[in-house]
């Protein structure tokens, strides 16, 4: 068996790391004169290395995070005033009602006779 075919192999247990590093984990071993036992603990080592970073790169994917614009980048002049007219201003908000009941209400100054509001069982 050539070192390509147990390469190979590992990438197909899923051993990508010790595929990768395989050369580096035989030339440390027979320099130092390592142990079978001291060999797998290296590359027991070196797999849980992978795998946190290789999940820790999974969970930064899935989150979708962007990046973040520095401070000294945010455009600090803000308007001073609202661009729209007073009059379609809505409220919305929640409240809880005898501690076992919670609505939800909507206000608007468009409509100030008009109150919407979900009793939420």
């Amino acid at each position: 068996m050539t070192d390509r075919d147990l390469r190979e192999r590992l990438r197909a247990l899923g051993l990508t790391a010790t595929a990768d590093s395989f050369d580096d984990l035989i030339a440390a071993a027979t320099k130092k004169r390592s142990s079978a036992v001291e060999l797998f603990e290296r590359v027991a080592t070196l797999e849980e290395k992978d795998r946190s970073r290789r999940g820790l790169e999974r969970r930064l994917k899935r989150t979708r995070l962007d990046r973040f614009k520095p401070m000294a980048d945010y455009d600090w002049n803000w308007p001073t005033k609202i661009d729209r007219p007073p009059d379609s201003i809505t409220y919305t908000g929640t409240g809880n009602v005898d501690g076992d009941r919670e609505i939800k209400f909507e206000y608007s100054d468009a409509r100030p006779d008009k109150l919407l509001w979900n009793d939420f069982r």
